[in-house]
């Protein structure tokens, strides 16, 4: 086996590197959070797509049912024309 490589740090800086360990804690944490919430908001906007794209499909066949009460009814014969003077 070889020896390791590389030495230690020296002994002032194990303050430093606990308050940079700290930082580097609370900046992965922040990093999750924000993470966290990008990914709930990407799942309400696909909510609201999907919500959106059923309501679409509910009126186009609303529609197409009403078009084919029409046709069965014998077409209704177009609108009357309007009153003149």
């Amino acid at each position: 086996m070889s020896p390791a490589t590389g030495g230690g740090g020296g002994g002032g800086g194990e303050r430093v590197s606990l308050e940079e360990e700290e930082e580097d804690e609370e900046e992965r944490a922040q990093a999750k959070e924000e993470e966290e919430e990008a990914e709930e908001e990407e799942e309400e906007e696909e909510e609201e797509e999907s919500r959106r794209e059923e309501a679409e499909e509910e009126e186009e066949e609303s529609r197409r049912e009403e078009e084919e009460s029409e046709r069965e009814e014998g077409g209704g014969g177009g609108g009357g024309g309007g009153g003149g003077e």
